[in-house]
């Protein structure tokens, strides 16, 4: 992921502030991924634990893993019951690996360099029939110094994120896109070349008013309509029983990595 100290650590801090005065917009993309949210659930990239208040009620069990020091030690101190693993995807102890019903990824793939491998990592989290669900920011014409400044590597396109799933064995249930106002909101703001820690307390107003009327609107309409372009892309994907992924797990630890990092050099080679 981007690094954990520096311009781009202080620009994700206010930038997971302000998401945390959003708790309509919070809570509509937990929403999205309720139906699978369910026994032991692990959430990857997890900041200062955020989303954990609204998926916290679906678990029976609820791991964090955040490489960043000062966002882990924050973890440990806000949510006792969560286990918080100091860790990268990729380097997490074999213990792990197949324990999990859910992994929940949110607004956190983007900031991995070599994304493939990291969704190899998580699909090797999951149990048999466990989802993976990936909530991402979407369209690459939307990029912007805002996206540089939080340590964005990219935004995905819905074909960009398919393959990087289907790369990793799992079977995609659900892709689409979401947001379409917030994507118009991005593209102005990243035209004004704002960044999160610029003008604080005027984006954060922008960002409340945002949650307390747009989101509810939104919501309701993407209930029956699926909007062909948005800010976000919503994925939830199955790993699937026999996959190549839960082989591996039965191989050691040093074996699934190789492996990640050979499906990174394949995925580069396009």
């Amino acid at each position: 992921m981007a690094g954990a100290s520096g311009e781009v650590d202080v620009h994700m801090a206010s930038g997971l502030s302000h998401m945390a005065a959003m708790p309509n917009y919070m809570r509509w993309i937990i929403q999205c991924f309720a139906p699978h949210l369910k026994g032991d659930i692990i959430e990857v990239g997890a900041g200062i634990g955020s989303y954990i208040p609204y998926y916290q009620p679906y678990a029976r069990q609820v791991a964090a893993v955040e490489p960043n020091a000062a966002f882990s030690h924050y973890l440990r101190e806000h949510y006792p019951q969560v286990e918080v693993i100091e860790s990268t995807i990729e380097q997490l102890p074999a213990q792990y690996r197949g324990t999990f019903d859910t992994v929940l990824c949110i607004n956190a793939l983007e900031h991995f360099e070599q994304d493939a491998a990291a969704v190899f990592a998580m699909a090797g989290l999951l149990r048999p029939g466990g989802h993976l669900c990936i909530y991402v920011p979407a369209r690459p014409e939307l990029f912007s110094t805002w996206d540089a400044s939080v340590g964005h590597f990219r935004r995905y396109s819905e074909s960009m994120l398919r393959d990087v799933v289907k790369g990793a064995e799992l079977e995609v249930q659900e892709m689409r896109y979401s947001d379409p106002m917030g994507g118009l909101a991005w593209y102005c703001s990243g035209k004004l070349g704002a960044s999160p820690s610029e003008h604080d307390s005027s984006i954060g107003f922008s960002m409340r008013v945002f949650d307390k009327l747009c989101v509810p609107i939104q919501k309701s309409v993407e209930r029956f309509w699926k909007p062909p372009w948005g800010k976000s892309l919503v994925c939830v994907a199955q790993q699937r029983r026999g996959s190549a992924v839960n082989r591996l797990k039965d191989e050691g630890i040093d074996t699934f990595r190789r492996v990640a990092a050979n499906n990174v050099e394949c995925s580069e080679s396009f």
